[in-house]
């Protein structure tokens, strides 16, 4: 289950990346900087969160009986749906940023 909330959490991520790119048709030009950056600061996030979910996954099939292991999966659980809560209420707002103001991102 962790491991499809961390993929999940990855693709809000990805989301909120491509809407902060999908800002640079609206925004100003000399902003174009700060919205590129920031769209590869969210991918990278997300390619984390990918990373993460499937070093956790791997160590799960490596050692599926151990106690501690099992903490770690609850701790992982809550972290990934903590990146997808956050992660689908940025790429939320950062819609609305787009698509109903009409303007960049930052900016």
């Amino acid at each position: 289950m962790h491991r499809h909330l961390g993929f999940a959490a990855a693709g809000a991520w990805f989301v909120l990346s491509g809407i902060t790119l999908a800002g640079l048709a609206t925004g100003r030009p000399s902003l174009t900087l700060i919205n590129l950056v920031m769209a590869v600061a969210f991918a990278m996030i997300a390619l984390f969160q990918i990373w993460r979910s499937a070093t956790v996954d791997h160590l799960r099939r490596g050692s599926p009986d151990n106690p501690r292991l099992a903490t770690l999966l609850r701790i992982e659980t809550i972290a990934a749906l903590c990146m997808l809560a956050l992660g689908g209420l940025f790429a939320f707002a950062a819609g609305m940023r787009v698509f109903a103001e009409g303007v960049a991102v930052f900016g």
